[in-house]
């Protein structure tokens, strides 16, 4: 469920809050409460229902481990109950980074506000490669896999080599068009790499792809393509599939903002420079 959704709008929000307004004049915090924490995981289960129960049991474990840490105890076993709620990030298959396959974001807790969101990791010649994109540039750093929980570890693309001061980066090349702040970045079978999005990011009902002959680019001109199935008020999260593209195709999954289903998948054909220097969709 969406905040701008019509769902959320009209029907979810209003009800929480009238029903929320009347327990509290009825005097009834707890129920009011209670009707809360239903409505919370209602809105959290709209989404995929089957995560429901492990929210249920993260809620519960951490009701506990809250109230033996509210009743009097030692240092020690105030810090093994905090340490128990703690979760703990951890970097699973790097399989999926030297296969090559789209790989999930890096965790944020690594990266302060000033950094910025560091995003679209791909794997390619033994270094995780990423891509960060704010107001319109974009810009370009790696890393090894073992070095990927150290911010020291990065390097920034400088235009002609990598350097570990963020000063010292250069914006990468980009034909035309402007990806947005999570683009969708894969290694093709042919080896050329490929990149998705709408312009800037936004909801849209026309998406754009990109190609490059390394990770950091210079990457082509835009190539436009529509987006079957989309509402008026358009697509987002643009996804490229390498393992289910071809030659002439590219597999592209998008969201459409709707529930049920609320993901498209669509084959844009293509045509590609095997240099990666341009593509055209069509």
């Amino acid at each position: 469920m969406l905040f701008n959704s019509y769902v959320f709008i009209f029907l979810f929000l209003p009800a929480t809050w009238l029903v929320w307004r009347a327990a509290l004049a009825l005097n009834q915090q707890r129920l009011g409460v209670a009707w809360l924490c239903l409505a919370s995981l209602f809105f959290y289960g709209y989404w995929a229902w089957q995560y429901a129960p492990l929210l249920v049991l993260s809620l519960f474990i951490n009701y506990v481990l809250g109230q033996r840490l509210a009743a009097p105890s030692g240092p020690a076993a105030r810090r093994l109950l905090l340490g128990a709620g703690l979760f703990t990030f951890t970097y699973r298959g790097f399989d999926r980074f030297t296969a090559g396959d789209h790989a999930e974001r890096i965790a944020d807790d690594i990266w302060s506000p000033a950094d910025g969101e560091v995003r679209s990791p791909i794997y390619a010649d033994g270094y995780v490669y990423f891509t960060q994109c704010a107001d319109l540039r974009c810009y370009s750093l790696r890393t090894t896999p073992s070095g990927l929980t150290s911010t020291r570890s990065y390097r920034w693309w400088t235009g002609s080599g990598w350097n570990s001061d963020r000063s010292r980066r250069q914006q990468v090349e980009v034909g035309t068009g402007h990806p947005g702040g999570n683009p969708s970045i894969v290694r093709l079978k042919n080896g050329v790499y490929a990149m998705a999005d709408t312009e800037a990011g936004v909801v849209s009902g026309i998406g754009y792809l990109w190609v490059a002959p390394h990770p950091w680019g210079p990457w082509s001109q835009a190539a436009p393509f529509l987006m079957p199935d989309c509402p008026v008020r358009g697509c987002y999260g643009l996804n490229l599939h390498p393992e289910a593209s071809t030659a002439t195709s590219l597999r592209i999954s998008y969201a459409t903002g709707e529930h049920d289903p609320n993901v498209r998948v669509t084959d844009v054909r293509i045509q590609l420079d095997p240099a990666g220097r341009w593509i055209s969709a069509r």
